[in-house]
């Protein structure tokens, strides 16, 4: 289907001029934005547009921090290189795309592997460390943003369009790019998988960060996640409220949220008829000697329990939690070193059953209750343990300051956007195309960070902070304009 011509096909001047014309608009909007970081560059001192130049973005970058959340760093960049394992052992498979005979093979001896298995198949949980680190940071800024004014509706308001203006500019410029001709003409098979069914609901859905809302993934569909984090973001500050008025009781609603969330996870893989394959690793999930019509309502139930807010905020809500202990714990909590040892010990316990409690539902014909117990908590019991680590890593055992791990983390929200289209560029690798177990995706893993994390530090000099810098400047304005006049 995307074989290479045998010859080279004779276009028509009318043939030449149609192909040309329709790169021209991208084009030259690429070539004027980038003349302009240039130039920016090149008159740093003397314009007031050099705060946009690429020497100034680079310091940033690269400037030492003082800080307790070093781990975060670290934490962060393990997250997003499991889930380019997911995505490597997926889409960067024809046969997987395709539905072929041999991803079945494939997938099979990727789930019997003894090790692997469970942490290629349990490698969507980088996602729920995402969503942990997001609740913590966001229970954080909400607390610094709550300081500075009286008002909570104008403080809710500022909090949300600071966060939209945040990643709005880098998310639209990365649609622009993925929908664009330049995508089309070369990731045939990146533009047919991910783009081609989109329409303009499509693109809309993941600008107005509702993505996790469609009907099916075939738009974008990794995209999910940011529609999912964006919902999370808008109601912690009503839970923060809860917490800084009434602890105990804010403590008892994030709780109950919690256990709902739980509740309904169970509720839906039995109602799906999934929870012996639950919402692991999608595109591993195998399902042979399906009708059509069973297959749609099995992958729309896992599409349900793995993207909505009501079935996947109990990571995000536990990170809150910890983010609002972080801004309210000042001095190191006294804790025996014995004790210290044996939570660590439960930490590791619980995050290994989370990873390996998954291999029952390899072996699972039908559902058992098991199934529908890991089903409902793993993802939560997995952030709980996740999230014991972070604050040990504050209070007990800091981390030093990397400058490698530093501008990689500050990299990561790029590498996340551009990382699928490099997945793609795999699909020419007959290394992993002819792979029957799991070592070809570890060794191709490399080439896809690097590649992904070369893109993104592009997309950060040339988009995300100038771009950032530009629409700080317009939140100031508004900021200024409603403090004037409200």
């Amino acid at each position: 289907m995307y074989d290479l011509p045998q010859c080279v096909e004779e276009y028509s001047y009318e043939d030449r001029f149609q192909k040309y014309s329709e790169l021209e608009p991208t084009s030259i909007i690429i070539t004027s934005w980038l003349l302009f970081i240039f130039v920016a560059t090149l008159l740093e001192k003397k314009t007031s547009i050099g705060s946009l130049s690429m020497k100034t973005s680079w310091q940033e970058l690269t400037q030492k921090r003082t800080s307790k959340l070093n781990c975060v760093d670290y934490i962060r960049v393990a997250a997003i290189l499991w889930v380019m394992v997911n995505h490597i052992g997926s889409e960067g498979r024809i046969d997987i795309l395709e539905r072929l005979p041999s991803a079945a093979t494939f997938k099979e001896n990727i789930h019997s592997h003894p090790f692997f298995g469970p942490v290629f198949g349990n490698s969507a949980l980088g996602v729920e460390i995402f969503l942990v680190l997001s609740g913590l940071l966001a229970a954080r800024s909400w607390s610094r943003f709550q300081m500075s004014s009286k008002r909570l509706d104008r403080t809710y308001v500022c909090f949300l369009v600071k966060r939209i203006f945040r990643l709005f500019p880098s998310v639209a410029v990365f649609v622009w790019l993925a929908q664009g001709s330049y995508s089309k003409q070369y990731l045939p098979r990146f533009w047919n998988t991910m783009i081609s069914s989109c329409g303009w609901k499509g693109f809309a859905a993941h600008l107005t960060f509702t993505g996790n809302w469609q009907s099916a993934p075939t738009c974008l569909g990794y995209l999910w996640y940011l529609g999912l984090d964006a919902q999370l973001y808008a109601l912690a500050p009503i839970l923060m409220i809860a917490l800084s008025r009434h602890a105990a009781l804010g403590t008892l609603l994030i709780g109950g949220l919690i256990l709902i969330s739980t509740a309904l996870r169970a509720w839906y893989c039995t109602f799906y008829d999934i929870c012996n394959k639950s919402d692991i690793d999608i595109p591993f999930i195998s399902y042979p000697n399906q009708t059509a019509e069973d297959l749609e309502r099995i992958y729309r139930g896992l599409w349900d329990i793995y993207s909505r807010p009501c079935t996947k905020c109990g990571p995000f809500f536990i990170g809150m939690f910890a983010g609002y202990l972080s801004t309210k714990i000042g001095e190191t909590p006294k804790i025996t070193q014995r004790v210290l040892k044996f939570i660590n010990f439960l930490a590791v316990v619980g995050i290994l059953f989370c990873i390996f409690g998954i291999l029952p539902q390899y072996h699972s014909n039908v559902a058992t209750t098991y199934d529908m117990i890991y089903t409902a908590i793993f993802r939560s019991l997995f952030a709980l343990c996740v999230t014991w680590i972070i604050l040990y890593c504050i209070y007990w055992s800091p981390l030093e300051f990397s400058p490698l791990f530093s501008i990689l983390a500050q990299l990561t929200f790029q590498a996340y956007l551009i990382h699928m289209p490099v997945v793609y560029l795999t699909n020419h690798i007959n290394f992993l195309q002819t792979a029957e177990g799991p070592w070809a995706v570890l060794c191709v893993l490399p080439f896809v960070a690097i590649l992904s994390y070369a893109g993104a530090l592009l997309l950060y000099l040339f988009v995300e902070s100038p771009m950032a810098k530009l629409a700080n400047g317009l939140y100031d304005f508004l900021e200024d304009l409603v403090k004037t006049y409200i």
